[in-house]
């Protein structure tokens, strides 16, 4: 394995079920939940969730119009069934804003839920590499990949595609069956 190999699979990249047993861990209906449902579902970079408003939700559509942070560019932040229940249940709560949080907050949330999970400790920005990756699983389809990730380029999604020793190794295995 090479040092980038290794970099990619042990350091950044959620294992598969990572970002499930992070979601599960938290308290049904809690704010740690709601919040994690929605990293989850979107994939979205943190600062763009805790600066998401309510006037840019489209509950109607399971969708937000989103500035990021970032790059400046628009593109919608799509939710999940549980994730759009988590930001209704949220709403109901008269917070001004879906996450009133500060990054720092919600890093310290999602690594507490690592540890309960016991998994990999990575921080808010591990469901989006999950959720790259489970897209590029299950679709193949890169360019899925960046709209969903409100990525401005296709090359900004390479990263996710490389693939890991287990699965070279999975699929080497299958030619000779």
């Amino acid at each position: 394995m090479t040092k980038r190999t290794q970099r990619l699979s042990e350091r950044r990249m959620p294992p598969p079920g990572w970002a499930k047993a992070v979601v599960d861990a938290a308290v049904p209906g809690s704010r740690d939940r709601q919040l994690v449902e929605v990293l989850y579902s979107t994939g979205a970079r943190i600062t763009d969730v805790l600066n998401l408003e309510w006037r840019d939700i489209e509950f109607a559509h399971a969708r937000a119009f989103v500035k990021q942070k970032k790059n400046g560019s628009w593109y919608y932040m799509r939710f999940s069934p549980a994730a759009l229940s988590a930001l209704t249940a949220r709403q109901k709560t008269g917070m001004p804003r879906p996450f009133a949080m500060s990054r720092a907050t919600a890093h310290r949330i999602v690594r507490r839920l690592c540890d309960q999970a016991g998994v990999k400790p990575l921080g808010p920005h591990g469901f989006r590499h999950s959720l790259a990756r489970r897209i590029l699983d299950q679709t193949g389809n890169v360019r899925l990949a960046q709209q969903i990730l409100g990525h401005a380029s296709v090359e900004s999604i390479m990263p996710y595609t490389e693939l890991m020793p287990d699965q070279v190794d999975e699929a080497h295995a299958k030619l000779w069956k």
